[in-house]
C-alpha cells in the first residue's frame, strides 16, 4: 500500500514537471512569434495601444485555454 502511494506520488510529480516543460516551450514559441509581430508592427508605425492590445489578447486566450484544459 505504501509503495503504491509513493509510486503514485512520483508519477504525479513527473507529470507536473513534464507538463510545465511542455507549457514553457509552447509559451516560448508563441512569444517568439509575437516578438516578430511586434517588431513588424513597430516598423510599420503601429501605435503602442495596438501592440498592447495584441499582447493582452494572446495572454487572455492562453489563460482561457489553460484554464479550460485544466478543468
Amino acid at each position: 500500500m505504501d509503495k503504491s502511494r509513493r509510486q503514485l506520488g512520483l508519477f504525479s510529480v513527473l507529470l507536473i514537471i513534464i507538463s510545465t516543460i511542455i507549457i514553457a516551450l509552447i509559451m516560448y514559441t508563441l512569444t517568439l512569434d509575437k516578438i516578430h509581430d511586434i517588431a513588424l508592427l513597430k516598423l510599420i508605425g503601429a501605435r503602442n495601444r495596438v501592440i498592447v492590445g495584441l499582447i493582452l489578447q494572446q495572454a487572455l486566450l492562453m489563460g482561457a485555454f489553460g484554464y479550460a484544459l485544466a478543468w
